[in-house]
């Protein structure tokens, strides 16, 4: 994660919230501090425009399960965020996967 940016060159990864791909300014984007894409809630909310409290987990995807789960959209990796409303959905379904990590 730390090289993200550095393996995918000048090719960006894609940006979702709760499974809908945001648009993000490039230049924003390779601004963004992925060393605490975990850890940093508010440089996150700024990212995607929007308050922090709606946000509760994150998830970086590459490689073969990005392009699986985003098809060509996935090619560059996928930053999945979701809110706290669609973290209950997904968990009491039981279909959070053990990939995402709360929120600092």
């Amino acid at each position: 994660l730390m090289r993200m940016m550095d393996e995918v060159g000048d090719r960006k990864p894609l940006v979702a919230l709760d499974f809908v791909k945001r648009e993000i300014d490039k230049a924003k984007l390779e601004s963004f501090d992925f060393e605490n894409l975990y850890n940093d809630r508010d440089s996150l909310a700024s990212l995607l425009g929007v308050k922090k409290s709606r946000l509760k987990a994150v998830r970086y995807l590459k490689n073969a399960k990005a392009s699986a789960m985003w098809g060509r959209f996935g090619e560059n990796g996928v930053i999945e965020v979701i809110t706290p409303k669609t973290y209950r959905k997904y968990k009491k379904e039981g279909k959070l996967e053990d990939d995402w990590q709360l929120l600092k």
